[in-house]
């Protein structure tokens, strides 16, 4: 009997420690990510190439330089369960490309940026860990592709743009696995992978507030 009420106790504490670390709790992440799709021109352009909405320059062009801006991104979670969350994520990645036509000495230079806003539904996977906190989920959302030519592209005959449209977004998709470390309470580190847009690895700095006990400190005042 004692045995029998000791494990409903300790599973009932359980319960309300694992409630009480995700439950009313605004979680920010901010970090810096990983996306294969800007390794290189080719890799942007053939993502947009299958794509029915737009078509690459059929231009023949040769490639002088390459150069790309590691995704930045910051999303905003808040824990409506013990172990479920909603949330708002953005991020951005740009890359400049150097290039001239076959035959000619111009050079033309366009920049590329992708920018992505979603939304993101989180499941956590801890029990009674306040320190370490292991989350799955999935993120939808919208890319908005811009291209910016140099203005000598514009006084080129023929070509005004690396891509064929300047603007562009499309659908994007993630299933995403995520840690958080906590140094302290309120802040710590991160890290997630997932598969799918906009990024396959990130990682930063997280802050934790926990708006329930924030309320009642401020009713108690």
């Amino acid at each position: 009997m004692f045995k029998r009420s000791f494990l409903i106790c300790s599973l009932l504490l359980s319960f309300g420690c694992d409630a009480q670390q995700q439950f009313g709790q605004l979680v920010i992440n901010g970090g810096v990510g990983y996306s294969p799709v800007f390794q290189s021109a080719d890799d942007v352009t053939s993502v947009l190439i299958n794509s029915p909405q737009i078509n690459y320059l059929n231009i023949d062009a040769t490639l002088h330089s390459f150069s790309t801006v590691p995704y930045l991104g910051i999303a905003v979670d808040y824990g409506l369960f013990y172990r479920l969350g909603i949330g708002i994520a953005g991020g951005s990645q740009n890359y400049a490309i150097n290039y001239s036509l076959s035959g000619g000495s111009a050079i033309f230079s366009d920049k590329i940026t992708r920018n992505n806003l979603a939304g993101r539904l989180l499941y956590h996977l801890g029990k009674t860990n306040t320190v370490i906190d292991e989350y799955l989920g999935f993120r939808l959302g919208c890319s908005y592709w811009n291209d910016t030519p140099s203005p000598t592209n514009l006084c080129a005959i023929g070509i005004d743009s690396y891509l064929s449209t300047t603007n562009y977004r499309c659908y994007s998709f993630q299933i995403l696995y995520g840690i958080r470390f906590y140094l302290e309470n309120s802040f710590g580190i991160h890290a997630e992978i997932g598969i799918g847009s906009p990024y396959f690895m990130e990682g930063g700095i997280t802050f934790r507030i926990n708006t329930i006990k924030q309320k009642d400190a401020n009713k108690s005042n």
